[in-house]
């Protein structure tokens, strides 16, 4: 009997997602704390990171891209019916492939620069 491997994950959001996860690395998160497919019960993020006392640190929705004013508007409907399910988070971010947006959730302040992940 044939064995069956499972599909690959591919496609322009995956790739998105992958360079995502690298990035964080790069930045200090250690590859324990990151979440891929974090559940809500009514959705999922792309990536949770969570901090070492397993409180919610980062939530990021990935996109293959944001061109036009609709996909942006989407993602950040997206995630925040997502965040309203959960416990308080300190940063949510959207991913694409033109770049990495983050903010404060509690004041919606756009960050200049992606926050540090404290240790």
């Amino acid at each position: 009997m044939a064995r069956k491997s499972l599909p690959k994950e591919a496609g322009p959001e995956a790739q998105v997602r992958a360079r995502f996860l690298a990035f964080l690395k790069k930045q200090g998160c250690p590859s324990h704390a990151i979440r891929l497919e974090y559940s809500t019960g009514r959705g999922r993020f792309d990536v949770g990171v969570c901090l070492p006392d397993g409180r919610l640190w980062l939530l990021a929705e990935c996109k293959a891209s944001l061109k036009g004013l609709s996909p942006w508007l989407q993602a950040q409907t997206q995630l925040h019916r997502y965040q309203a399910q959960l416990p308080p988070v300190r940063y949510l971010a959207i991913v694409a492939a033109e770049g990495i947006w983050c903010w404060e959730a509690a004041t919606g302040r756009l960050l200049p620069h992606f926050p540090t992940y404290p240790e």
